[in-house]
């Protein structure tokens, strides 16, 4: 099962990825969103973003979709025709649910542990009197790292948040 703190993390191309290992079709999605199908594809390609309006009922529409998979997987097991082939089958969703939260969970991580490196860097700046002129390399050097987490981030979500 998902956890239900992966779900706000996910970006809307890893969405669009679990939505593809659910076997949703690019045709689908385009009728969950009224978009052309060649739109899905574009996002899908990372030929251009998901526009902003999408992506909360995309984020919803994958949820549903993923609680069905989850409904569909449990009807395959009770007729699989013996328990090894219910267990592969369990076994092989569960590694899907897993390798796309790891997924999800390691790109989000690691802004954070560059931002938790920068506050540790800070904590030390700010207690330390007076600053020293090898401090300020080493602030210049936090902000450079915040520059570069800013820049990375712009992800479809945050770039709606944008003004």
């Amino acid at each position: 099962m998902i956890d239900p703190d992966v779900w706000p993390l996910a970006t809307p191309r890893e969405l669009l990825t679990l939505c593809e290992r659910l076997g949703m079709s690019g045709s689908d999605v385009a009728r969950w969103l009224h978009v052309p199908r060649s739109s899905v594809s574009t996002w899908r390609h990372e030929a251009r973003r998901i526009p902003c309006k999408h992506i909360a009922t995309l984020r919803v529409r994958t949820q549903v979709a993923y609680a069905h998979a989850v409904e569909l997987q449990a009807k395959a097991c009770s007729l699989a025709p013996n328990e090894a082939t219910a267990h592969a089958i369990q076994a092989e969703f569960a590694a899907m649910e897993t390798r796309w939260m790891l997924e999800v969970l390691s790109a989000a991580a690691a802004p954070r542990r560059k931002l938790h490196a920068v506050a540790d860097t800070l904590q030390v700046l700010v207690e330390q009197e007076p600053l020293m002129p090898e401090d300020y390399a080493r602030l210049a050097a936090c902000i450079r790292t915040l520059q570069d987490v800013l820049a990375a981030a712009p992800s479809e979500e945050h770039a709606c948040l944008e003004p």
